[in-house]
């Protein structure tokens, strides 16, 4: 395939990565999902031919642009909620932007490397290195960050969605490559037909026959997806506690008339609808080691006669002395006692911790502020963070909840704090 003119290549790449986060945009649906799949096919389209030189600049561009606008929300968590001057949360957001981008150039040089021999081969290839590359996303140590993976854009569609029970979301993600690929094998194919002369039936079937059926196929296999019936309740229990960047000694004494409150939302609940009573992840000093929460959590468990899920600081022995924090879940049986607990695996850079602070050293003041970044779902900071980092789960959890289907109804109650049953 002839080469691009660097500008024209560098804006289709900056394109394919606008198109590519139409897939995680809110609210639309089908159509973004197409725009996503067609950013794909740019992408590769684009690569096959490209010099080595320009597929890594324009990786990198299509990449930054991806996660600029898809994971734009870190600057307003880290500006709003965790107190950073503008500068400093725009760096956050640039560092991790700047190492989604990589894997971006990773992908269009090794399409670029195979197509040099064979178009057909780098096609095929193409799938196998996109999943490979983002299962290291979200396996390399330090800077592992599992997120806007290209599986999720077709979130919408209960048929294709089935195929995560065998293959998981990387299923989901060779799917779409595959056949996007397939689609740039295609044009690239009728590109070489109209030039030797030959008609160029087959690509035009294929985009402009099949691909229209694509939806129409999910659609129709979205009735056939069978639609459990709840066994069970839930009930979720919201807290509104304050953001703050320290927590005084006296928290729980301060805050007992807030978690009287949610004792009461909690017990009330499962007296109407026995069920699972859930507290998720909030801004505050929760910890099962504090003997002041762990009572009234067993208190909770007990009285409400159900399981109770809640979102904790946990403390382990730390690998140099002294204890770290883990972003946690446990789980307490209706007689009180701890049966089971989850430490988060994958935390979110600069939120939850600091990647490679031995390589970034200039970033040592900025440490220390992301230190006090809080979000409506995290629970993993406390008095002595200055000290301590948050450490995550090194594996899955090795036990099950419950295999039966739950079912939600929302609802609320109270001004400050919010029940949904």
């Amino acid at each position: 395939m002839a080469q691009l003119s660097v500008l024209r290549h560098l804006v289709s790449n900056a394109l394919s990565g606008f198109l590519l986060s139409a897939g995680f945009w809110t609210g639309y649906g089908d159509f973004g999902a197409g725009l996503c799949w067609l950013g794909l096919v740019l992408l590769i389209v684009s690569s096959l031919g490209a010099r080595p030189r320009v597929a890594a600049l324009g990786g990198i561009l299509s990449g930054a642009v991806f996660y600029a606008i898809t994971l734009r929300w870190i600057y307003t968590v880290m500006r709003v909620h965790g107190g950073l001057p503008a500068v400093s949360a725009a760096g956050v957001l640039a560092l991790i932007v700047a190492a989604g981008s990589l894997f971006f150039a990773a992908f269009r040089l090794g399409v670029a490397w195979i197509a040099r021999p064979s178009v057909a081969r780098a096609c095929l290839a193409a799938p196998l290195l996109w999943v490979a590359l983002e299962f290291l996303r979200t396996h390399l140590p330090a800077i592992a960050f599992p997120w806007a993976l290209l599986g999720y854009a077709t979130g919408g569609s209960l048929t294709l969605l089935q195929l995560t029970s065998m293959t998981g979301i990387y299923g989901l993600s060779f799917l779409i490559t595959a056949y996007c690929a397939f689609v740039a094998w295609s044009m690239n194919r009728s590109r070489q037909q109209r030039i030797g002369g030959k008609p160029a039936l087959a690509p035009a079937f294929l985009l402009l026959i099949v691909t229209p059926l694509l939806p129409a196929a999910a659609r129709i296999g979205d009735g056939f997806v069978p639609h459990e019936q709840g066994q069970h309740s839930v009930h979720l229990v919201q807290t509104n506690f304050p953001q703050s960047p320290s927590y005084p000694v006296d928290w729980m004494e301060r805050h007992a008339t807030d978690l009287d409150e949610l004792d009461a939302l909690s017990i009330g609940a499962t007296a109407q609808k026995p069920g699972l009573i859930v507290w998720p992840e909030v801004p505050a000093p929760f910890s099962l080691q504090d003997a002041r929460f762990a009572a009234r959590a067993e208190r909770i468990a007990r009285a409400s006669r159900n399981g109770f899920l809640v979102g904790v600081v946990d403390w382990k022995p730390g690998a140099h002395g002294g204890h770290a924090p883990y972003n946690s879940a446990a789980l307490l049986d209706p007689a009180g006692r701890r049966v089971f607990l989850y430490d988060k695996i994958h935390l979110v850079p600069f939120g939850e911790y600091v990647p490679l602070r031995r390589w970034l050293t200039f970033a040592a003041k900025l440490t220390v502020e992301v230190g006090r970044a809080r979000t409506s779902a995290s629970v993993f900071l406390s008095v002595l963070r200055r000290f301590f980092r948050t450490r995550s789960g090194s594996s899955p959890p090795m036990a099950r909840m419950c295999s039966s289907t739950f079912q939600m109804t929302a609802g609320s109650a109270g001004p400050r704090h919010r029940s949904s049953t």
